[in-house]
């Protein structure tokens, strides 16, 4: 178990290093075959045609960048374990003006990064999950921020 400053959450713990008024800088650590979609409510959450986990809301971010820590017991096998989900906005068809959410996934292993970005399509904010993919805890360091 994590020392005192780490918070319980359904998906692992979490620890806030940094809170600002905007600026935000964490690290959480998700248990094996996690993701951080469990015990959101439903009005947070958006169900894809064709995904079986439903990606969550972040209607106050505007900005997250994601970098891989590793496992945390540091025994490293070199795998990709971090599955990252989020919602791509397409047109429903060639000649439609109409966006409609679709799934999409990228892997990162020990050392990968990336950005989750707010777009003009997401007007209420982005949706994404971080998955576990792993037989072991990993962790993340995100920084965020805030509309």
């Amino acid at each position: 178990m994590p020392d005192k400053e780490w918070i319980p959450r359904p998906y692992g713990w979490k620890k806030i290093l940094e809170e600002g008024e905007r600026r935000t800088e964490t690290l959480i650590r998700i248990n094996p075959k996690c993701h951080t979609s469990i015990d959101i409510p439903e009005n947070q959450l958006l169900r894809l045609p064709g995904y079986h986990i439903p990606l969550r809301a972040h209607p106050s971010t505007q900005m997250e960048h994601v970098k891989h820590l590793g496992y945390v017991d540091q025994v490293e096998d070199g795998t990709f374990n971090l599955q990252w989900v989020y919602a791509s906005w397409a047109p429903v068809s060639e000649d439609s003006a109409v966006q409609s959410p679709i799934p999409r996934m990228l892997l990162f292993k020990k050392g990968g990064m990336f950005y989750s970005v707010l777009s003009d399509f997401g007007r209420t904010g982005y949706y994404h999950i971080l998955r576990n993919s792993s037989h072991k805890p990993i962790e993340l360091k995100i920084e965020s921020l805030s509309i």
